[in-house]
């Protein structure tokens, strides 16, 4: 009894987790769905609201990605990137790719928010490759958009302006203007550090519009580039305005840089030197940190504080010195370099292999091929010895029908000879008939078309009388094509006339038609252009013929 307790309460906990576990699954795709149409604090809220307790391995891969994800849209600091290890295991082992490339995303822009470049490329380049071999451009882009940041931030301008061109295109073939705006302003900043300043500008210039469809503290690091790229370009007062909106929303270092330098060129040192200072407390970047001391020292050296100036020079020095070996030590050309070869290294094994998969699966389809090949030749060869039997014995049985044949043959003659006789005779017949069927044809044609004519006629007859006319000059077959043609129109009545009135004359017949149509005695007699004697005589003689009293 005890057995049978427990067994049924593992049941019914095995049915609550998997039960559990679906539910999960639904709300983690909904989660999904929300992140992909950037309703980040939907899906924050959604989220919060999955129980964790008792998930199998795969709603526990997903769940931690997605976490990690909303958190790092909704700018919500990521503590460590172990919180996507067991995610990244579980689908390094049993997938989905895209999810693993997502993975390895989130992982590498963690690695490099925390200043870990070297994990980060390792990472991100793990994810363009898979992202590349799904077919995935939303995930190719934002890739492609995160190497081209690291590869600006290492001086390698040349590769950032090469993935800032990928990320565009990837982008351009997505309805996503958040994305765009992204890329577009990585590619201007990348154009500009080559030296193409038209093609940095045009691509500055469409970064405008596309900042209404992202939030507003989004805006600021796309409003400081537009500011300092109008301020290199000599549009200061454009450039002030972006510059001090950018920090407005959210304070950079090197808006704060580019405000310093404007206010220097205009001679006010002093709000120059507070911007200066103000970019100097928030730069995390080497190079932003060197160019704001660069600046500064240059304003102490147009206001005469040599000493302070001085100072700075050893620091800039230092800087510099640091910023290079960072540069040296992290090697970012070399180590992509390096991933990219052992990439290639790798898919050519994996090709490799699959050409000696093909080539043993080949040879071992050739051989069956040849042990069936032999099999059937050795069934043949039994099957020829015995049809060479079966003809030997069957060669004394074509002898004797043929002799069969011959007797037959000669039958067959005279029966061909009362063949073509007979095909003779049913040729003419044919023929016969041919020309009777003609005949009969253009017999029955005439009479079709006579009777058409009839018709035709008594119609015209029968308008005309209607039209107040006579029948005065009518002749016998004008009186039978009208009577023709109303007989057609009334059947019944035809029924009715041609019974007991077949010794009328067509004139007569003509009367009693007229009598149908509501025409009065009168009538009928202007019509006819009969005198009254003779009216009277007619009718007298129409009665006697039919015997009508």
């Amino acid at each position: 009894m005890r057995r049978f307790l427990f067994m049924m309460i593992a049941v019914l906990a095995l049915s609550g987790c998997r039960n559990g576990n679906e539910r999960a699954m639904r709300q983690l795709a909904t989660v999904d769905t929300l992140l992909t149409h950037e309703l980040v604090d939907s899906a924050l809220h959604e989220i919060n609201r999955i129980d964790t307790t008792a998930m199998n391995d795969e709603v526990r891969a997903y769940y931690a990605l997605l976490r990690v994800q909303t958190m790092w849209k909704a700018y919500i600091s990521v503590a460590s990137d172990s919180l996507l290890d067991f995610s990244l295991a579980y689908y390094e082992k049993n997938g989905p790719q895209a999810l693993l490339a997502r993975t390895y995303y989130y992982k590498g822009v963690i690695q490099k928010e925390q200043n870990r470049t070297r994990e980060a490329v390792e990472s991100l380049k793990q994810a363009e490759f898979l992202a590349d071999a799904s077919g995935d451009l939303l995930l190719q882009s934002k890739v492609c958009n995160s190497l081209e940041d690291i590869n600006f931030s290492a001086g390698e301008y040349d590769k950032a302006l090469e993935y800032a061109l990928r990320a565009v295109d990837c982008c351009s073939r997505l309805d996503n203007p958040k994305l765009l705006l992204e890329d577009y302003e990585a590619l201007a900043v990348a154009y500009h550090h080559v030296g193409k300043q038209d093609s940095a500008l045009y691509y500055f210039e469409q970064c405008v519009p596309l900042t209404a469809y992202v939030r507003k503290e989004e805006q600021a690091h796309v409003l400081a580039n537009l500011g300092v790229y109008y301020k290199n370009m000599g549009g200061l007062q454009k450039a002030e305005e972006l510059l001090k909106r950018s920090v407005e929303i959210e304070p950079h270092g090197f808006a704060y840089r580019s405000l310093a330098s404007l206010y220097a060129d205009r001679g006010d040192y002093v709000k120059a030197e507070e911007f200066y200072q103000q970019a100097l407390a928030i730069a995390e970047r080497l190079d932003t940190r060197i160019s704001t001391l660069q600046g500064l020292r240059e304003l102490k050296m147009q206001t005469g504080d040599y000493r302070s100036a001085n100072a700075m020079a050893s620091d800039i020095a230092m800087l510099k010195d640091s910023l290079e070996r960072t540069r040296k030590t992290e090697d970012v050309a070399r180590q992509q370099q390096s991933i990219d070869h052992r990439q290639v290294k790798k898919e050519m094994n994996a090709n490799l292999r699959k050409s000696w998969y093909w080539s043993l699966s080949l040879l071992v389809l050739l051989l069956a091929f040849a042990a069936y090949y032999f099999y059937r030749k050795r069934q043949d060869d039994v099957r020829m010895r015995r049809l060479q039997q079966q003809m030997a014995e069957n060669a004394k049985d074509i002898m004797a029908a043929r002799l069969d044949a011959e007797d037959v043959e000669g039958k067959m003659t005279e029966l061909r000879r009362d063949h073509r006789k007979a095909k003779d005779q049913l040729y003419n017949m044919q023929q016969r008939v041919e020309q009777l069927q003609e005949k009969q044809d253009s017999t029955i044609e005439k009479m079709r078309m006579d009777y058409a004519q009839q018709l035709s006629h008594g119609r015209v007859l029968h308008d005309a009388l209607l039209a107040g006319g006579t029948t005065q000059l009518w002749r016998k077959q004008d009186f039978l094509d009208f009577e023709c043609y109303y007989c057609m129109r009334d059947i019944p009545f035809s029924i009715e006339l041609n019974e007991g009135n077949a010794a009328l004359s067509p004139q007569q017949r003509c009367c009693l038609i007229l009598s149908h149509m509501g025409k009065s005695d009168e009538e009928i007699r202007n019509i006819m252009g009969m005198s009254e004697g003779a009216w009277r005589t007619m009718l007298s003689r129409m009665k006697k013929m039919t015997n009508k009293e």
